[in-house]
């Protein structure tokens, strides 16, 4: 003898509070993050990505889409700050805050401070003994002009060159590396860890209730059968 029990089981909900965290990976719990989406468009909300979809939700309603739609998932305080700035200005405080620009490029992790302070220090560095040897080859140059008829003075513009070389050398340097910082500051700023522009100034933020259903599919109902044999 055959029994079969079947077990129907309907869900039905205003929004997606209590449904999307059993597909979360990390046990179903969502971050709020700016969320990229297609090429123009933004969205600040709660998501949780299970597999090759993205559950999206707020206090009113939840979606899902599927994960080739979205182009990044980045913080709130860098699109705000990226939208509060341009590049000239990114340009700029690699000069005068001697700053590597790193905050102006997403990568999603924590070391942007760890690169500001490396490059901090090497411009500082490289601006001290530009300043050092420039200072050694002045007072060089002032001995051999006190020099008494010019005795001593083959010693004397020995020193002179070899500081004044090594100030040459410094000098090209610290242009260098700051010409290199600037250059990298404009590249970098408003794109992810692979220098892909993430063009949000050119970007709409938007509600969830704003996407068209079209383009994504409506969790405001779910209708969930599972079935259950047992043979006997």
């Amino acid at each position: 003898m055959e029994i079969k029990l079947q077990v129907i089981l309907f869900i039905i909900s205003y929004n997606v509070l209590g449904f999307f965290p059993i597909f979360s990976d990390d046990g179903g719990k969502f971050q709020k993050s700016i969320i990229l989406i297609d090429k123009d468009k933004v969205i600040y909300t709660e998501w949780v990505q299970y597999q090759d979809l993205f559950f999206l939700r707020d206090s009113n309603k939840g979606i899902k889409i599927e994960s080739k739609r979205i182009e990044g998932v980045i913080d709130k305080n860098y699109y705000d700050t990226i939208l509060s700035s341009n590049r000239w200005k990114s340009v700029s405080e690699s000069f005068y805050l001697i700053s590597s620009g790193s905050q102006y490029q997403w990568k999603g992790d924590k070391l942007y401070f760890r690169e500001d302070q490396a490059t901090f220090l090497l411009k500082i560095v490289l601006l001290s003994a530009t300043g050092y040897y420039y200072l050694s080859s002045v007072r060089a140059n002032q001995d051999i002009r006190d020099s008494y008829l010019g005795f001593g003075s083959d010693s004397r513009i020995e020193k002179f060159n070899r500081e004044y070389n090594q100030f040459q050398i410094f000098s090209l340097l610290t242009g260098l590396f700051f010409g290199y910082s600037a250059i990298h500051s404009y590249i970098r700023f408003g794109t992810d860890s692979n220098y892909k522009d993430l063009h949000l100034d050119n970007r709409r933020i938007l509600p969830i209730s704003d996407l068209s259903l079209k383009d994504s599919n409506s969790r405001n109902i779910t209708h969930l059968q599972m079935g259950i044999e047992f043979k006997f």
